[in-house]
């Protein structure tokens, strides 16, 4: 399979090098926010105890997140947004139903191929993948700045517009009417606390933390895939029908059926024609359950937040997904206790990479 996956690594390499260079480089804090007395005051708050330990928690965990920015072609700094949003808190919901420490949006999570079943997964729960997606929609905020018109007036104001987007959704009408002068708006007596703050949080909390160190601990991620894979079933595409409403029909989420049917044709295309054939994934067969892993069931649940109640109460067995063990021995315990049940670890890892690739894939392809 992996094989045929080399047309998408391709694409993906040939787009990764047509990346800004500007978008790579380190993020500086502007002027404009350095005199700020908002900016101030929570990089006083931040460098408190409190805050500091906060951060030290989360960076030593998941310290291989940053890779997720790097990858996107965006700076790893903006791994300080998990505090900006959530203050690092796996398990934050808003009153908009944004959740983890990205606080992704369903919608969002789902067309970068996130699982979100209630009571199952939500792996906007899972720091690594929610970072992934994270980078992916700051990749794209950002290149879309350059078609707004008028053009950026200070570049120093670029990622504060696009840290906006990421946290309010469309930004541009706002961005319009102030002229694109970000200080402009900040100060304007429409502008909610919320966004007043927002970009000043980022900046304090690249400013506090930046220095920070921390002692990396050990975390050992295992990708689970089913040996048992679930049959697809073929849908034969009728006349007006678009891939919104096949997904529909099928219960399934669009970007999963454009990566699923990539994965088996890298030359799949949306633009549907009558009579064309669509795979539609089902499910596989879960049937490892938490309760015979030979882990502590506390440290198993704090690792992996994005598994639902049933999942941890063994009354459902785990999905396909990545779980993660605190050391080497109980992560290669886990792939030779249920063998014959999942894939080795190298045939998990390599499956797991491909379909991420075509998750990807489908996630700039459905916009």
């Amino acid at each position: 399979m992996s094989e045929d996956i080399e047309q998408l690594e391709s694409q993906e390499s040939t787009e990764g090098s047509q990346l800004d260079q500007q978008k790579e480089t380190p993020i500086q804090i502007p002027s404009y926010a350095e005199e700020s007395n908002t900016f101030q005051s929570h990089q006083e708050e931040y460098r408190r105890q409190d805050a500091q330990e906060i951060w030290q928690d989360f960076d030593a965990q998941y310290q291989d997140i940053r890779t997720e920015f790097f990858l996107a072609g965006v700076p790893e700094e903006l791994i300080y947004l998990a505090f900006t949003e959530s203050r690092c808190d796996l398990d934050a919901q808003s009153r908009a139903d944004a959740v983890g420490p990205f606080q992704l949006r369903e919608s969002t999570a789902e067309r970068w191929g996130l699982k979100v079943v209630p009571g199952i997964i939500d792996e906007r729960k899972d720091p690594t993948k929610a970072a992934k997606v994270a980078a992916q929609v700051l990749s794209e905020i950002y290149d879309l700045t350059y078609t707004w018109n008028p053009p950026m007036p200070n570049e120093d104001y670029r990622w504060g517009w696009v840290l906006l987007s990421y946290n309010r959704g469309s930004i541009f009408p706002l961005y319009k009417k102030h002229g694109g002068d970000i200080q402009a708006y900040l100060s304007a007596s429409g502008t909610g606390q919320e966004q007043r703050e927002y970009v000043y949080k980022f900046y304090a909390a690249k400013s506090a933390f930046h220095e920070v160190q921390t002692e990396p601990r050990d975390i050992f991620p295992c990708p689970l895939i089913y040996q048992e894979q679930g049959k697809p079933t073929t849908h034969s595409v009728q006349e007006g029908e678009s891939i919104s409403a096949i997904s529909i029909q099928h219960d399934r989420t669009i970007t999963r059926i454009i990566a699923y049917n990539l994965q088996e044709n890298p030359e799949f295309s949306t633009k549907l024609q009558p009579g064309d054939k669509i795979l539609i994934p089902n499910a596989a067969r879960a049937t490892v359950l938490v309760k015979d892993l030979d882990v502590d069931t506390s440290e198993f649940q704090r690792l992996n937040p994005h598994l639902g109640s049933s999942v941890m109460e063994s009354r459902r067995g785990i999905p396909e997904t990545t779980i993660y063990f605190p050391d080497q021995a109980s992560a290669d315990a886990f792939y030779r206790e249920s063998t014959g049940k999942i894939e080795s670890r190298p045939t998990a890892e390599q499956e797991s990479s491909d379909r991420d690739l075509c998750l990807t894939h489908a996630g700039r392809m459905f916009r």
